[in-house]
């Protein structure tokens, strides 16, 4: 993988001025049973932009075959003990970038105190620090417009609102964690949520 040569090229992420209200922007979607079989099988997906141009995300639990360590020694010749995957975000090329939660260090500002750097330089101040999580993402998943929502309405994913914890979860796990997370809050909206324990099995 090379940083270099993924980082020439534009980086088109962007929050949209006067945001519509009923944007998908900052939604985490989980494959739903329907999608077995197919690329997007037991995904979750940040989505990252929603407008009339489409919609774009990023897979947060689908690794990569080259960690934070490998990639790093060949961008710079200096030693990480980052030995953290990266994740392959989706089919389509993209930039390499990094999600973390350091404004100092972002080139977009998502919903939710979640930050994009998409530049090496801020990339390489991530990896140097043991602060704070950062997921380094190569490639993007891509719906036209209209195709998100006729998948949504098709029953192919749930939906929930982004936690930034939930971008930093182990990859391995992520997908049981928002099943779960995510069938917690359908009954809480049914439940008078102030009853409802954090761990129903308690109940």
């Amino acid at each position: 993988m090379n940083w270099v040569a993924m980082n020439n090229k534009r980086f088109n992420f962007d929050t949209p001025k006067n945001q519509a209200d009923d944007t998908l922007q900052g939604t985490i979607l989980i494959a739903t049973e329907r999608l077995e079989g197919t690329r997007f099988e037991r995904s979750v997906v940040l989505l990252m932009q929603d407008d009339k141009k489409g919609t774009f995300g990023v897979a947060l639990n689908k690794p990569a075959n080259e960690s934070v360590r490998m990639a790093w020694e060949k961008l710079t010749g200096d030693v990480s003990n980052d030995d953290q995957t990266i994740v392959s975000g989706g089919p389509l090329q993209g930039p390499v970038f990094a999600l973390h939660c350091l404004p100092s260090l972002s080139d977009v500002e998502m919903p939710g105190g979640l930050y994009v750097a998409a530049q090496v330089e801020k990339m390489q101040q991530l990896i140097k620090q043991f602060e704070s999580p950062y997921r380094i993402v190569v490639g993007i998943a891509g719906w036209q417009p209209g195709q998100l929502e006729t998948e949504l309405n098709s029953g192919f994913w749930y939906t929930m609102p982004m936690d930034v914890e939930t971008i930093f979860d182990d990859p391995l796990w992520m997908w049981e964690t928002c099943i779960h997370e995510y069938g917690r809050q359908q009954i809480a909206d049914i439940v008078d949520s102030d009853i409802w324990p954090d761990d129903p099995s308690l109940n």
